[in-house]
């Protein structure tokens, strides 16, 4: 399957790469970008190791950098109610 540059998104915010300025790709070679699925059916089952390419785009990064710096906790479940 080919896939277009205008068909690159930002994973986190939905913008492809003509609205942005810089789109970052996960590395390929990655543990942490493989996922195993297992499927089953009643006459077999087929075990799969897909790997899986995200992209961030230079805003998210920005962020991203915004809330580390921020010091920034997502609070608990617990803690939202």
């Amino acid at each position: 399957m080919e896939i277009y540059m205008d068909d690159i998104r930002c994973n986190f915010c939905g913008k492809s790469q003509g609205y942005v300025e810089k789109m970052i790709r996960s590395p390929e070679d990655t543990d942490c970008n493989t996922q195993d699925i297992k499927l089953s059916s009643a006459k077999a089952t087929v075990k799969l190791s897909i790997s899986v390419i995200t992209y961030i785009c230079d805003r998210c990064v920005s962020e991203c950098v915004a809330i580390l710096r921020e010091g920034y906790r997502v609070p608990l479940a617990e803690e939202q109610y």
